[in-house]
């Protein structure tokens, strides 16, 4: 009987580095110029290797693409230049209470959610100042600029007073990402998901609690 081919590396459903069998593998092989020193006869040359691992997660049996691309030179040495997982690493995963929500910001966090973990920040923070706007907008109205929209939202105690510093600050970065070319950094942008989920998340919440009274059989009068 034949052994399965199997590896480690990492899952995107899982979150870490797990046992997988490698259901196809193949190579393809090129060669390309990496450098020039100025004269026509003096070009660096490597042969490039590209690796394809497709492979099934053994716990959650989920399917990861693994491509590894190496470079080996006139000294025959062969060298890693990069490897990328195909869904890839999650940067922030998305809670289920999300899909409880309106569709509309389901959509807009799907969109935020793709940017962020594809690393287009600036795409990212647009779109969480656009949720911020029709949270402000659904729950305080649409009244005065976004400065005394926050302040609104902190004098109702939906955010507190750190949350609102930060808000104040990333809705500058935010205008400053259409405008300026400022592209805020992954810790920012985490935070102000961050806070756009704690408001979020009582609405999903108590969407789900209207549900579960709804399938709750009325008693009966006597």
């Amino acid at each position: 009987m034949k052994k399965e081919a199997r590896k480690r590396c990492y899952c995107y459903k899982c979150g870490n580095e797990t046992n997988q069998e490698i259901a196809y593998k193949t190579s393809n092989f090129d060669t390309n110029a990496i450098y020039s020193s100025g004269a026509d006869s003096e070009i660096g040359w490597v042969v490039e290797k590209t690796d394809w691992s497709f492979s099934s997660c053994k716990g959650c049996d989920s399917k990861n693409l693994e491509i590894t691309t190496y470079h080996s030179g006139a000294n025959e040495i062969e060298r890693e230049v990069s490897r990328t997982l195909i869904p890839g690493k999650t940067k922030k995963r998305v809670e289920d209470w999300i899909f409880r929500l309106d569709t509309k910001y389901i959509e807009l966090l799907s969109e935020v959610y793709s940017a962020f973990n594809n690393g287009c920040f600036r795409l990212s923070m647009m779109g969480a100042r656009t949720i911020i706007d029709i949270f402000i907008v659904e729950k305080i109205g649409d009244k005065g600029g976004f400065k005394q929209k926050l302040q609104s939202l902190l004098n109702e105690k939906y955010i507190n007073t750190h949350q609102h510093e930060l808000l104040e600050t990333s809705i500058e970065a935010g205008n400053a990402s259409s405008h300026r070319g400022y592209n805020p950094s992954e810790k920012i942008l985490t935070s102000v998901i961050d806070i756009i989920e704690h408001l979020l998340k009582p609405i999903a919440m108590q969407l789900r609690v209207s549900n579960l009274k709804n399938e709750i059989p009325q008693r009966e009068k006597t």
